[in-house]
């Protein structure tokens, strides 16, 4: 089965470093930000560092890591937001990410490149290289994923969702669906350009 994260984040247009953002929760209420603002920009080394605001640790054991490990890897990681017409949606992926128990300071190499307000420091909990990442276009972000209830599937009021669950199958079928049909699109267009 694969190892799947969905993680809900504000809704920004591309998540390079841009300040433009909407929803995202409390902190982004109180400071006009989130750390998100760079979850698909890279590093020199096409590096990309992920954020979503977890509350706590993590439970990685549920993406099958080892009870005393600091992180899991191979996790094909979903970031959501809320559409600003409402509802959830699919913003994009990472494929293969490392997702960390705890959140990671901002790597030495990019403290002055990706500066914040208040001289603030971001941190990441979520690590991937470019070439497994997909940032959707904001009109491709079709794929609605529905609040959690007692019998369907979806996601909860956390902004991570493990979709663990038996009830949670038919979804995860869903998205891995969609994914790997839009991986298919991007693949046929990138060759036709060659």
């Amino acid at each position: 089965m694969t190892k799947m994260l969905f993680c809900r984040i504000g809704w920004m247009s591309d998540y390079r470093g841009e300040r433009d953002i909407q929803g995202g929760g409390e902190f982004v209420d109180e400071h006009g930000y989130g750390f998100e603002l760079y979850n698909f920009l890279p590093d020199d080394q096409g590096n990309l560092y992920g954020y979503v605001r977890a509350g706590r640790k993590m439970s990685i054991e549920r993406l099958g890591a080892r009870p005393k490990a600091d992180s899991v890897s191979a996790v094909l990681v979903i970031w959501v937001a809320t559409h600003p017409s409402g509802g959830m949606r699919i913003v994009g992926w990472y494929r293969n990410a490392t997702v960390f128990r705890s959140l990671q300071p901002c790597p030495e190499h990019l403290i002055d490149e990706r500066p914040l307000p208040e001289n603030d420091k971001w941190g990441f909990n979520i690590f991937a290289k470019c070439g497994d990442a997909v940032l959707l276009p904001e009109d491709h972000r079709t794929f609605r994923i529905p609040q959690a209830t007692e019998r369907s599937a979806g996601m909860g009021n956390r902004n991570i969702w493990y979709a663990d669950d038996p009830k949670d199958q038919q979804l995860r079928q869903k998205v891995l669906a969609y994914i790997g049909d839009y991986e298919r699109k991007l693949s046929v267009r990138s060759q036709s350009r060659v």
